[in-house]
């Protein structure tokens, strides 16, 4: 208690308003629905998250924290973060507990309405479901959060973001951080998502008029088949842009590029390479002029406010395409894309009811590259969809909020073709170079080992302390995979108490 008090004081010494806040706002999506339904109501872009605060100062004064403090020129912020469930579950080898202890805090600084630090750590204990611990022990990764250790037969793990944001002026702001970035308006995202672990970035945003440009320099890792030896983790860099404009209060597009190459390479320790530093899109002229092997991949992202309770949101990506193969419709292996229409509904007949429905596909080989290296992926997470590609997928939400209450249904319906021998990629695993298909043309959705998942997620919630977004939660998951060579079924139960400030995907 004594270190407690000492903490707090420091705090309060350190203490800018409430409604000067700066930074990030918590990327979860309990949080970011009330700044959703406000842009779908009044206009302006929700497709580039995390949000902002200083976008929302005006309209939203929603605070997550356990202590503040304030003066007129300075504000601190500590919080206690917890990530804890423990449940029951019942899968086809019998009944086993299962656990996640998750414990950590978070501390921010905002000066002066121009500069936040912000800095949220968590040690976690995972011993999941079957289902989840069977791919930790796969892919010795926790789900959304990295690389993790043996503890016992179970699984640890830390967790660690955070940033320093600098608001230059109403036109620029610049953030160094460790952290996650999207791109998109639904649920997944094919460009961009919160699906794989945190990585170091730097960030510039500019935005003039009813235009948002982002420059995204990142760097992430290629682990894959080594995972338990970091001297032979392979870095990697990505550099993206993402142009988003505000045709009106009702429609919305985004212009979205990235770049993946490999720090070193055989011949030389390439490192960041500076003519990716050019700050206009597009990056696809600069490559072909480097005469460059690197991965790109291009995409677009358009919104239409139907009303002021609806949204309809899709995306493209490519990887890869020739028009004369698309018109030839010979499943040629290197028309590389995806697409993604979604609908989106606040307030649905009745206030605080949302419903959510948004379909995925993906075609083989998409993210993958000849040099698994450069493929579109940080450790041995996608960085867009968890499926990787060749698959398409449907999730449904129906959610209703009243008071401090949640009540949440999600529904995932999805098929995707596996290898079924190492050797041989169907385009499935983004892991694998693009090199080992078995064919040229034919290919097609869903080919080789197909799969098909059934995931589902009933859960019920309650706010305990709103300044921390802490809740108590209780839920129901059922998840079934059924392949020619395999089948596996889940019924888990669980009770937790969660700082719901970042997504967490186990739904594949």
């Amino acid at each position: 208690m004594r270190y407690c008090a000492v903490l707090f004081l420091i705090f309060w010494c350190l203490g800018i308003k409430a409604q000067s806040r700066l930074g990030n706002v918590p990327m979860h999506r309990y949080i970011e629905k009330e700044y959703v339904k406000t842009l779908v109501k009044d206009g302006g872009t929700s497709s580039i998250r995390p949000f902002i605060y200083e976008d929302y100062a005006d309209s939203l004064n929603a605070d997550y924290n356990l202590f503040l403090s304030e003066t007129d020129s300075r504000n601190a912020r500590l919080k206690l973060l917890t990530d804890i469930e423990s449940g029951l579950d019942r899968s086809i080898n019998g009944n086993t507990a299962a656990i996640h202890g998750g414990l950590g805090f978070g501390a921010e600084y905002n000066l002066k309405n121009r500069l936040s630090f912000s800095l949220d750590a968590v040690a976690n204990y995972l011993d999941g479901p079957s289902y989840v611990d069977s791919s930790i022990a796969e892919e010795h990764i926790a789900p959304s959060f990295g690389r993790v250790v043996d503890v016992g037969s179970a699984y640890g793990h830390l967790q660690m973001q955070g940033y320093i944001h600098y608001k230059a002026n109403k036109f620029f702001t610049f953030q160094l951080g460790n952290g996650k970035n999207f791109f998109g308006d639904g649920y997944r995202s094919l460009l961009l998502s919160d699906v794989a672990n945190n990585y170091p970035y730097f960030k510039i945003r500019t935005k003039v008029w009813k235009i948002s440009y982002v420059n995204l320099f990142a760097r992430q890792r290629h682990i894959y088949g080594v995972e338990d030896n970091p001297s032979l983790f392979k870095g990697k860099y990505t550099a993206t842009h993402y142009l988003d404009w505000d045709l009106s209060k009702v429609v919305n597009i985004g212009l979205f590029e990235s770049i993946v190459w490999q720090a070193q390479d055989t011949l030389l320790n390439r490192g960041f390479d500076f003519n990716y530093a050019n700050p206009i899109i597009f990056y696809r002229p600069v490559e072909y002029q480097q005469g460059s092997a690197d991965n790109a991949i291009m995409g677009l992202n358009v919104s239409v406010n139907i009303c002021e309770k609806i949204k309809v949101y899709g995306q493209l990506v490519i990887d890869e395409f020739l028009l004369s193969e698309i018109r030839a419709d010979s499943g040629w292996w290197a028309n590389k894309y995806g697409g993604q229409i979604g609908v989106k509904s606040y307030d649905f007949l009745l206030e605080g009811l949302d419903l959510q429905s948004e379909l995925n596909a993906v075609r083989p080989y998409t993210f993958s590259h000849g040099s698994p290296v450069q493929n579109y992926a940080h450790d041995n997470s996608s960085l867009s969809n968890p499926l990787g590609s060749n698959f398409w997928e449907w999730v449904n939400f129906i959610r209703f909020t009243k008071d401090k209450w949640i009540f949440e249904e999600q529904l995932v319906l999805a098929s995707h073709g596996q290898d079924s021998i190492p050797s041989i990629s169907y385009g499935g695993n983004i892991f694998q170079p693009y090199s080992n298909r078995p064919n040229d043309y034919g290919n097609f959705i869903g080919q080789g080992l197909r799969t098909n998942l059934v995931y589902s997620h009933l859960r019920i919630s309650y706010l305990v302390l709103p300044k921390t977004n802490l809740r108590a939660e209780l839920g129901y998951v059922f998840r079934q995979e059924r392949s020619g060579l395999e089948f596996e079924s889940n019924h888990y139960v669980y009770i937790g108490l969660k700082t719901n400030l970042w997504n967490r995907y186990n739904d594949f």
